[in-house]
């Protein structure tokens, strides 16, 4: 089963809730501390909600995949694995997120980045993912032959 460490370095690379750089796991929602860190989402380990400080209320965060996803791929394909296999579920999700694409109001004008560009920007990051080199070289065999020293007449 797949450690919180493992679930959090894939949570931090594919960004997973966005804009954090931290995740600290804890009790409970009582648990959750006065004064938060900087740039860090906490989760209650007892629901397994992830809470962000925005502007000192506790506030529960939209994540594009669950725990239990992640930790089914890390236990099958391995945190690499878990890696590509997000980028493609998010791929998945992106037609219902960004649906406007031009807003303009007198001085305000409003475009979101157009989907295909952002599609295509996820497709190249599991593409990176897969082309990337294993974490281990276990499994690999090789062959020697022992060497003739001196001629072999000795």
């Amino acid at each position: 089963m797949a450690t919180f460490a493992e679930i959090k370095e894939v949570r931090l690379t594919i960004d997973d809730p966005p804009g954090f750089i931290d995740l600290i796991e804890v009790a409970d929602e009582a648990a959750l501390p006065g004064e938060p860190v900087a740039q860090t989402a906490y989760k209650a380990e007892d629901t397994g909600t992830y809470y962000a400080s925005i502007a000192a209320v506790w506030t529960p965060l939209l994540l594009r995949i669950s725990d239990a996803r992640l930790t089914a791929w890390i236990d099958t394909v391995g945190v690499a694995g878990a890696i590509q296999k997000s980028y493609i579920a998010i791929m998945g999700k992106l037609g219902a997120e960004l649906q406007i694409v031009k807003n303009a109001d007198g001085a305000e004008s409003t475009e979101f980045i157009k989907l295909n560009d952002l599609y295509n920007y996820y497709k190249k990051l599991a593409a990176d993912t897969a082309s990337s080199p294993p974490e281990n070289n276990a499994g690999r065999f090789a062959q020697t032959k022992q060497p003739c020293v001196a001629g072999g007449n000795i």
